[in-house]
């Protein structure tokens, strides 16, 4: 799983570079967190949505694409169930449902 930090501010996760995610669950209140996604669970944005991943390396892996970078500064792993065609060195917006963003309390790093 992969770690961002950020805070939630009702049903939106805030990356640190101030990048948004819908998230489901939410907050009425803002507080720091860290969302977790699992490799298999980013997706492609669309437009301007999502967050900025850093492409650092690319595998491709016969029916897959893992994708090693970084968003908010973080590093990441992201597997892509098809062919992308991305290189080192590019930024990609990527994404997630909001039901694959687990939450996690940013002091204690209990899921909340």
């Amino acid at each position: 799983m992969s770690f961002i930090p950020g805070n939630i501010d009702g049903q939106v996760f805030r990356t640190i570079q101030g990048e948004e995610l819908e998230i489901s669950g939410g907050s009425v209140s803002t507080r720091a967190v860290e969302a977790g996604i699992r490799p298999e669970n980013f997706i492609l944005a669309e437009g301007d949505k999502g967050v900025t991943l850093s492409v650092e390396v690319v595998e491709p892996t016969g029916p897959e694409t893992h994708i090693y970078g970084q968003i908010a500064g973080e590093a990441v792993r992201v597997i892509f169930r098809e062919r992308v065609h991305v290189e080192p060195g590019m930024q990609v917006r990527v994404t997630a449902r909001p039901e694959h963003i687990r939450l996690f309390d940013k002091e204690s790093g209990l899921p909340l």
